[in-house]
C-alpha cells in the first residue's frame, strides 16, 4: 500500500467516526473503506461484477496467476462478489476448492464449467455429457463424486444415461477417465439419436473400438446402438458380425475395416478402356457408366505409330465422357498431323485407393494450374494417404492454352512433388490455366477390392527404348501410363511408349524435334492398370 493511499484510507476512517461525512451512513462508511481496501490489494480498479460470467473471469484471473489460493481467498471471496452467486457460494462450493488447493490453471476451465451447470442445468444430451466430461478431466468422474455429478448435470433426465444405468455403471467401473470420456460421449450421443448413415455407425462402431469393446461380449450392445443392421455394407453375409466374432475389430484394424465398408457401401467408379485411331484431330469417348461428378482422366499413347514428338491430351470431360487428340509441337516445321495411335485411358473419382485389404494404396487429385514463366514451380505438399515409394502420374485435364504443353514432375518424395506446366522448349513458357489430374500409386502391385491389379513401379530411362517389367503378371495386357519423375536434362521432355504385354512395356523419351534427340536418364514411372 502506498503512503498516499494510506493516508487517504486513513482520513475516510476518521472522517467516518468522527462524524464529519454527514452525508453517508456508518454502514456507507464502511462499504466505501472496503472498497478502498480490496482496490488497493488488487492492485488495479476491478470491472464491476454484475453476472457470474464476470465472477468466473474475475476467478480465472488469479487461478492463471497462480493465486487463487487460500492465502488469497478473502481477496478473492471480495473482489469476485462470489458470495452473491450460488453456484459458487452453495454448500462452500469454490471456498473447498480453494481450501483443498484445487483452483489452479490447470483445473479452473472444468471447474468454471461445472459451475456454469450448477447455475443453469443442462438442457440438452450434448450438454449434460460436456458437463461430465468437465469432472471426467479433474479425475472427479468416479463413485466419490457420483451424487454431486449425477445431481449437477441432471444425466437422470437424459434415457441415453440413465435407461439400463448405463452411466452409473461406467463409473461404477471406474471406466469414465479422462481418456475414455470422448468415446463413452459419443456412444451416449447415438444411444439419444441412432447413426442415420453409414459413415455415422461407423463412427459410433469407433467409440466402441477405442474401447477396446468391439468385440463378441459388447456385440448386442453395439449392434443395437451403431444400428449396424440398417446398413447393407455392414450387415450383409454378417460382415461385422464376422470381423467382430474374429476377435479382428481391433483399434490396429478399425482404419482398413472402415475403409473396406465404405467401399462396399458405394464403390468408387474407376473407368479404363483403349481407344483406337486417334490422331491429331479430336476424338470423342463416352464412358461405359456415369460417374456421379466429374472424373480425372488420365491417358496415354500405348503404340509408337507416330515418331515425331507427341503428347496425348485431354478436353471437355464431363461425367459422361471426354475429348481425347495427340498434339504434336512445332520446333522444326508446323506440321501437325499424327499417324493413328491406340490411346489407353483411366478415369477415377478423385480420393484415395484402397487395395482388398482396406490399406490406402493410391489416391487421386485435382488442382487449377497457371504458368506465368519457365522457371516458376509448384509443390502438392501433404498426401491423403501414407507412402514408403510413391510414383505419381499428372496431366491436364483441359486444353485452354494454344501451345503444345505437358506436366513435368521432380523432387517425388514421401511427402510431397513439385510440378509445373512444361511448354516445349521452342516457346515462351507462359501459359493460361489449366485443369490438372495426378494420381499417386506406392510402388508395387496391389490387388483393388474389385480384383483389378494396379501396379507402379520406376525405372532410369533415357532417349532409348527400354522395357520395362510389371512387379506382377496381369492376365491381359493393362492401360499403361508413364512419366518423369526427375529433372535430370534440362531440355522439354515427354514418354513414348509402346509393345504393352502381360509383362511389361517399352519406354523411351522425347525431347522437341529441333533438338539432337539425345536426353539424359530420367527416373521414370510406370503405372498399370487392368489386365
Amino acid at each position: 500500500m502506498t503512503a498516499r493511499a494510506s493516508s487517504t484510507l486513513s482520513l475516510r476512517i476518521i472522517q467516518c467516526l468522527a462524524g464529519i461525512t454527514l452525508a453517508a451512513s456508518a454502514t456507507a462508511c464502511d462499504t466505501e473503506a472496503e472498497d478502498q481496501r480490496v482496490t488497493e490489494r488488487s492492485g488495479t480498479t476491478s470491472d464491476p461484477v454484475e453476472t457470474l460470467a464476470d465472477a468466473l473471469s474475475c476467478v480465472e484471473g488469479y487461478a492463471m496467476s497462480g493465486t487463487c489460493d487460500w492465502g488469497h481467498w478473502t481477496e478473492i471471496y471480495l473482489t469476485c462478489d462470489t458470495y452473491a452467486f450460488d453456484a459458487m457460494d452453495d454448500d462452500d462450493y469454490l471456498l473447498d476448492i480453494v481450501q483443498a488447493g484445487d483452483c489452479t490453471a490447470a483445473n479452473w476451465p472444468s471447474y468454471a464449467g461445472i459451475i456454469e451447470y450448477r447455475d443453469s442445468a443442462p438442457q440438452t444430451v450434448s450438454e449434460s455429457a460436456d458437463c461430465v466430461s468437465q469432472f471426467a478431466s479433474l479425475d472427479s468422474c468416479d463413485w466419490g463424486h457420483w451424487t454431486e455429478m449425477h445431481l449437477t448435470c441432471d444425466t437422470y433426465a437424459f434415457d441415453a444415461m440413465d435407461d439400463d444405468d448405463y452411466l452409473l455403471d461406467i463409473v461404477q467401473a471406474g471406466e469414465c477417465t479422462e481418456a475414455n470420456w470422448p468415446s463413452y460421449a459419443g456412444i451416449i450421443e447415438y444411444r439419444d439419436s441412432a447413426p442415420q448413415t453409414v459413415s455415422e455407425s461407423l463412427d459410433c462402431v469407433s467409440q466402441f473400438v477405442s474401447l477396446d469393446s468391439c468385440d463378441w461380449s459388447h456385440w448386442t450392445e453395439m449392434y443395437l446402438t451403431c444400428d449396424t443392421y440398417a446398413f447393407d455394407a455392414m450387415d450383409d453375409d454378417d460382415y461385422l458380425l464376422d470381423i467382430v466374432q474374429a476377435g479382428e475389430c481391433t483399434q490396429a484394424n478399425w482404419p482398413q475395416i472402415a475403409a473396406l465398408i465404405h467401399y462396399r457401401a458405394q464403390p468408387p467408379l474407376i473407368l479404363d478402356g483403349l481407344v483406337a485411331d486417334v490422331d491429331e484431330s479430336v476424338v470423342p469417348v463416352s464412358f461405359d457408366e456415369t460417374f456421379a461428378g466429374t472424373p480425372a482422366v488420365f491417358a496415354a499413347m500405348q503404340t509408337l505409330d507416330g515418331i515425331d514428338p507427341s503428347d496425348t491430351r485431354l478436353g471437355a470431360i464431363d461425367t459422361s465422357g471426354f475429348d481425347v487428340f495427340i498434339q504434336e509441337e512445332q520446333s522444326r516445321d508446323s506440321e501437325v498431323g499424327h499417324a493413328h495411335e491406340l490411346v489407353g485411358y483411366l478415369a477415377l473419382e478423385p480420393g484415395v485407393i484402397i487395395d482388398e485389404d482396406g490399406y490406402t494404396v493410391g489416391e487421386v487429385g485435382t488442382l487449377s494450374l497457371t504458368q506465368d514463366d519457365a522457371g516458376e514451380w509448384f509443390t502438392l505438399d501433404g498426401y491423403l494417404g501414407s507412402y514408403g515409394d510413391p510414383v505419381v502420374i499428372m496431366m491436364t485435364n483441359s486444353v485452354n492454352g494454344s501451345h503444345a504443353s505437358h506436366i513435368r514432375l521432380d523432387d517425388v518424395t514421401s511427402e510431397s512433388f513439385s510440378y509445373q506446366l512444361e511448354e516445349w522448349d521452342y516457346l515462351d513458357g507462359t501459359h493460361a490455366t489449366e485443369t490438372a489430374v495426378y494420381l499417386i500409386v506406392e510402388a508395387g502391385a496391389h490387388i483393388l477390392p474389385d480384383g483389378t491389379l494396379l501396379q507402379a513401379t520406376t525405372q532410369m530411362i533415357d532417349h532409348g527404348a527400354q522395357a520395362v517389367s510389371f512387379p506382377a503378371s496381369p492376365a491381359a495386357p493393362p492401360v499403361v501410363l508413364s512419366q518423369t519423375q526427375t529433372v535430370n536434362g534440362g531440355s522439354s521432355v515427354v514418354t513414348r511408349q509402346n509393345g504393352v504385354s502381360t509383362s511389361g512395356v517399352v519406354v523411351r523419351l522425347q525431347e522437341q524435334e529441333a533438338d539432337n534427340g539425345t536426353h539424359n536418364a530420367e527416373s521414370v514411372a510406370v503405372v498399370s492398370y487392368g489386365g
